[in-house]
């Protein structure tokens, strides 16, 4: 086999040994960190009021550390502090797609849908 051929074959057998093979979907979603966040900074100027973009920011840092739960609740904190904030819904939807682990469930898909089409009506 050519090396090209042996690639994609050694990348599909490195991910599919990297993939939850346990039952409870909850289970694999959960990740426990303690209580020392230690996130970098963000600069993503969005078009909310100055509290939501603080909490934004924060919020995006979760997103991007994989702290996908932390990170929905801190997206709907962000439309707690400024219901127009558009953004806010589109991080609540981001929050509940986490391709890396596993499909998101029927639930995190309505809770998704739900974000975008409010986010759509701002």
């Amino acid at each position: 086999m050519s090396r090209r051929g042996c690639f994609p074959l050694s990348l599909a057998l490195s991910l599919s040994l990297s993939l939850p093979t346990h039952g409870d979907e909850a289970q694999q979603h959960e990740h426990r960190h303690d209580g020392s966040e230690k996130l970098g900074t963000v600069d993503f100027p969005v078009s909310c009021n100055p509290a939501a973009q603080q909490a934004f920011g924060r919020a995006v840092a979760l997103i991007h550390s994989f702290w996908y739960d932390e990170a929905e609740k801190a997206f709907t904190e962000v439309a707690g502090l400024d219901p127009s904030c558009a953004m806010a819904y589109w991080g609540i939807a981001m929050s509940n797609f986490h391709p890396i682990w596993a499909p998101p469930t029927p639930a995190e898909l309505e809770r998704g849908r739900a974000a975008v089409a409010r986010s759509k009506s701002l």
